[in-house]
């Protein structure tokens, strides 16, 4: 036992190689050394996901997840779902109430398994809920019992959803985005993802209309079923083209797209992340995905300047992917991974996804680093998205490779989230709401930005207004969900100066339409946040800018 926690330490360091993801499902059966590791089990990988949100009338989907089945075959014999209030007053079965495909007993044995079960959750259920899945199954022979996952490192606390009475805050017009997800063709020996099937299902249930699938170059290129190797024909790539256009057509209301992570290099030839949005072809990176044999061959293939030139081509559009995120010491030494530079920052980009965890720390760092560069005078639009490598309803994942998981509770797909000024819901019009700026990073409450001026010009987010007197917009919307709305703010900026905040107001209830005059000077900008809480739960929205030019 001492020799495989040793080799399995040893393990963890040689493989730290491998990147945290802040969301996806663990893969928990690769070993660098056989019989290193203190995760791996004969068993499949089982997950339960649903969303972490669902509007009251609506379905909830719950999907069952089991991977690696064709190498431990598993017999689901018999599913057991429980519905717990969240106060514990009341709990019920729900056989009754489930839609599902699956005949028990069900022989499973296939690479990657799964199936929905849509509940239909009685009228008067809202507010908190939690879910207990249970399976009874046989596997090596051996019968079985699985909660929540398959796996003892895993929590077995129970799945938390809210049943909301209102759909996600917003005004005519607008519709939101999960802007940086990734599919099931994202799998390696860390993580896996989702099928576009379920993405559409979960977009649905939480209240996103678009969904952008933006799976790892180096995954992409590699064989499917395969962690390793080079796939010259880009199968996943073509594969995951048509799963997206069969989802969209079975779907009516939801918008799957997709897109690519691109793995590439900064300034100082260091590898990054780039979001690429429109490109037909795929694009080529793995500079730092540590697949090759010879791990010092961790140069970017191509220059971010390089994948700017194929964006360009192509009229679509990039954004930094999470930039304001620190990489660790080991991903600096052995993946060879930067830290975004303002040099990076400020090549070609279309804007920067700045938030894409729902922790606490991290946005608020990004933010500062966010104001920084506005007081620059940088005007690049930025985006919100979770990065959800599935987890639905919480992140499950590596922590230490082979030895240790980690979970939170409080990440998921969809949170954060983009709204996006959409009066038509096309994708040019996405398109162009994220190029212009007119977009909201949030994950709670909802809140708009205009400016009139004088002369009753009107400048939306994203646009110019002249200096002088003006009066300021803003629409601040919350619900139940997310409690009242406990402050909005308006942020003055001067480029080479300082950002000064002014109250627009407190404790405003759930709905508030506000309006300030105020007297603009030139080579200011104007930005709005507003804040929500339910109970010890604080939720934000936060406008792009509008900005302040003598015309």
């Amino acid at each position: 036992m001492t020799v495989i926690l040793l080799a399995g330490v040893i393990a963890a360091i040689l493989w730290a190689m491998f990147p945290r993801q802040a969301l996806c499902y663990a893969e928990l059966h690769y070993r660098f050394i056989p019989g290193a590791s203190t995760l791996y089990r004969r068993i499949p990988e089982i997950y339960w996901d649903c969303p972490w949100r669902v509007t009251r009338g609506e379905t909830l989907p719950l999907a069952l997840i089991i991977k690696d089945a064709h190498r431990f075959p598993i017999t689901v014999e018999n599913i057991e779902i429980t519905v717990e209030l969240a106060d514990g007053r009341r709990s019920l079965e729900i056989g009754d109430h489930v839609m599902t495909d699956v005949d028990t007993p069900v022989l499973v044995r296939h690479p990657y398994y799964f199936t929905v079960m849509e509940i239909a959750l009685p009228d008067d259920i809202r507010g908190a809920i939690r879910i207990h899945p249970t399976i009874h199954a046989t596997v090596g022979g051996r019968a079985r019992t699985f909660g929540v996952s398959g796996h003892p490192s895993l929590s077995p606390e129970p799945l938390s959803v809210y049943v909301a009475d209102d759909p996600l805050p917003t005004v005519d017009g607008w519709t939101y985005a999960d802007t940086h997800c990734h599919s099931w063709h994202t799998s390696d020996q860390v993580e896996f993802g989702a099928p576009p099937e379920l993405l559409t299902r979960m977009a649905r249930a939480v209240g996103l209309r678009w969904v952008f699938i933006t799976d790892h170059s180096f995954d992409l290129t590699v064989p499917p079923g395969r962690w390793f190797g080079e796939d010259p024909d880009g199968a996943r790539w073509h594969t995951l083209e048509q799963e997206i256009k069969e989802a969209n057509s079975a779907s009516g209301d939801i918008t799957l797209i997709r897109g690519e992570e691109v793995s590439c290099g900064s300034v100082d030839g260091k590898n990054l992340h780039v979001l690429v949005y429109g490109v037909p072809e795929l694009i080529p990176g793995k500079g730092d995905a540590a697949k090759r044999w010879r791990v010092w061959q961790n140069r970017p293939d191509m220059s971010m300047g390089d994948v700017l030139e194929i964006v360009r081509r192509h009229g679509a559009m990039a954004f930094a992917s999470h930039p304001m995120n620190e990489p660790s010491l080991m991903e600096r030494t052995v993946l060879n991974r930067g830290a975004w530079q303002d040099a990076d920052l400020h090549q070609d980009l279309d804007g920067w996804e700045i938030w894409n965890t729902d922790s606490v720390a991290p946005f608020q760092k990004a933010r500062e680093d966010w104001i920084r560069l506005l007081l620059q005078g940088s005007r690049k639009p930025v985006i919100a998205g979770s990065d959800a490598h599935g987890d639905f309803n919480r992140m499950r994942s590596i922590n230490m490779p082979f030895v240790a998981v980690e979970e939170c509770f409080r990440e998921a797909f969809g949170r954060p989230r983009t709204a996006l000024y959409t009066p038509e819901p096309t994708l040019p019009c996405v398109y162009d709401a994220m190029r212009a700026g007119r977009a909201v990073m949030t994950n709670g409450p909802f809140v708009t930005l205009s400016v009139e001026d004088e002369d009753g010009s009107r400048a939306e987010m994203g646009e110019s207004v002249r200096p002088g007197g003006a009066v300021v917009r803003a629409q601040a919307r919350s619900t139940e969900e997310f409690g009242e709305l406990t402050r909005v703010t308006l942020y003055v900026g001067t480029v080479g100066g300082a950002e000064v905040p002014m109250a627009l107001g407190e404790n405003l209830g759930h709905e508030q339409d506000i309006a300030r005059h105020v007297t603009l000077d030139e080579g200011s900008y104007l930005r709005v946040e507003a804040e929500a809480r339910r109970g010890e739960n604080d939720t934000r929205a936060c406008t792009n800018p509008i900005w302040v030019d003598a015309r």
